[in-house]
């Protein structure tokens, strides 16, 4: 025996080495087995295995890949094949050597089956929340205390992308990442109604999708505010560029209900500069000289005065404007009848003092 081969034979380096040569083809043989959907034959292959910490790792990290395919809702717990497989993980000498439950785990346990473990303790707790059975196991508040942290410490990417399509796209979390955040029952609850509004009458469906995009709604805010929790993490470009969208969207409202839009909020100067007060006639007769229409001045100088008044003399078509005013042409042009051509109005004299001076 050489000198090289001593450590390996020691410590077990050789049968380590020869584990990883069997991987490769140990994992092909799981993910065929889990895409068939024989969960049974994997807690077989578990069971085979068991006393090779690298191959029982690389199962661990298959299931963790494919754990949709038999942890997908929490009522799968129930499942007899994954009892099975759950149990021949628990069975195996990396989990015994670290204790058979999740929080006898140690703290930086990363291995995946550690993962799939504390996964099914969350799920046989959610389980419970969402249809409750009395013959179920539930884990202690320390069990599930320890499931939760290994579960945000090794699924910690999934979850986070998870919560960015909520916020963003308002796409449904799975069973796991809803039940850490306390929505199970609003996650099962939609579910639900999406399974059975095409069996209801027309008016109850419209009152489900009613509650399911009340539900939806209260979900997204949640997620929002779980991301803005998070720390240390970037955002991706569809969930900043829908926050600047909605940022966009209030600023225009802020910029429309000002000054730009007509409101009875408005100030009064704003109103007044914008629409001009049109004077009465009545009141500027009686400033003149105390005067009420039909009594004192004829109707003729009332209408004069009322038309001199309106904010359109100022510019063309004056000629219109007077004809309306009972003026006659030839009347403007020499002066007759105690008028004179607009264009000899100055700043002093008002349209008030015109009327006095007929």
């Amino acid at each position: 025996m050489a000198w090289r081969d001593i450590p390996a034979r020691l410590f077990g380096r050789r049968s380590e080495m020869e584990d990883i040569r069997k991987l490769s083809s140990v994992i092909s043989q799981a993910e065929k087995l889990l895409g068939e959907g024989d969960i049974r034959g994997v807690a077989d292959l578990v069971g085979r295995c068991r006393r090779s910490r690298v191959l029982v790792t690389g199962l661990g990290a298959t299931l963790a890949a494919w754990k949709h395919t038999f942890l997908a809702e929490p009522r799968d717990v129930d499942a007899e094949n994954t009892k099975a497989l759950t149990e021949a993980l628990r069975k195996t000498r990396l989990v015994e050597k670290s204790g058979r439950r999740p929080a006898s785990a140690p703290e930086n346990a990363d291995n995946p089956v550690f993962g799939i473990l504390a996964l099914y303790a969350l799920l046989q707790e959610t389980a419970q929340t969402v249809a409750f059975d009395a013959r179920r196991p539930v884990p202690p508040p320390s069990e599930l205390e320890a499931a939760v942290g290994i579960l945000r410490r090794q699924y910690a990417d999934e979850i986070f992308g998870q919560l960015c399509d909520l916020a963003t796209a308002r796409r449904m979390l799975s069973c796991y990442v809803a039940a850490l955040h306390g929505w199970e029952v609003d996650r099962d609850r939609i579910q639900e109604m999406r399974q059975r509004r095409e069996t209801v009458p027309p008016e109850e469906r419209r009152a489900m999708d009613r509650e399911i995009a009340r539900l939806e709604t209260d979900m997204q805010r949640g997620a929002e505010r779980a991301l803005e929790q998070m720390e240390g993490v970037r955002l991706p470009a569809t969930y900043t560029s829908k926050l600047t969208d909605e940022l966009e969207i209030l600023a225009w409202l802020a910029h429309n209900s000002g000054a730009h839009r007509r409101s009875p909020y408005r100030p009064a100067a704003a109103r007044q500069v914008r629409h001009p007060p049109r004077a009465s006639p009545g009141r500027a007769a009686y400033r003149c000289g105390g005067c009420l229409p039909g009594a004192g001045p004829t109707a003729r100088a009332h209408r004069r005065a009322a038309a001199l008044r309106r904010p359109s003399v100022r510019g063309v078509g004056q000629g219109a404007v007077l004809r309306s005013a009972g003026i006659s042409a030839p009347d403007a042009a020499s002066g007759g009848a105690g008028s004179r051509p607009l264009s000899s109005r100055t700043a002093g004299v008002g349209p008030a003092d015109e009327a006095i001076t007929d």
